[in-house]
């Protein structure tokens, strides 16, 4: 395999994507702001920084998203029950709509996956899979250090 890891992720994922990427369009959002739907299941609501711990990602970015997400009506804001100093986030009908349609579109991908694959190179794909996880984990935290 003369292709880098790097690359083989990067086309990996556009081939996958390639679904999802339609969606988004239609939907008029981008591949992050699809991200952010994912991780908020329906009925959950959640604050913006329990969000941006659960997406890795920075508090700013996250509410940036957030916000691009609620101008287009796919989440809904309100103040917390249990603290009124708390915003917490939501999917409305739209959005839970739409995680429904993206979600669809991953399971589609992964059955696509799974039917070239006999047992043995499943397994093989899934064992690999895990350590390149644990290795990047691992670059994350000597980054952090």
């Amino acid at each position: 395999m003369n292709e880098s890891i790097i690359g083989t992720i990067v086309k990996l994922n556009e081939i996958c994507n390639t679904d999802n990427a339609g969606l988004c369009r239609s939907a008029g959002i981008s591949q992050r702001e699809s991200s952010i739907l994912i991780s908020i299941n329906p009925g959950d609501r959640i604050t913006c920084n329990a969000l941006s711990e659960r997406m890795e990602l920075s508090p700013s970015r996250v509410s940036r998203l957030v916000d691009k997400l609620l101008s287009k009506g796919y989440l809904l804001r309100k103040i917390s029950e249990r603290d009124r100093r708390a915003i917490e986030i939501s999917l409305s009908e739209a959005g839970a709509e739409c995680r429904k349609k993206i979600l669809r579109a991953r399971n589609h991908c992964e059955k696509r996956i799974r039917s070239k694959l006999d047992k043995k190179e499943l397994k093989a794909v899934q064992n690999g899979l895990v350590i390149l996880r644990n290795a990047l984990n691992g670059m994350e935290n000597e980054q952090s250090k």
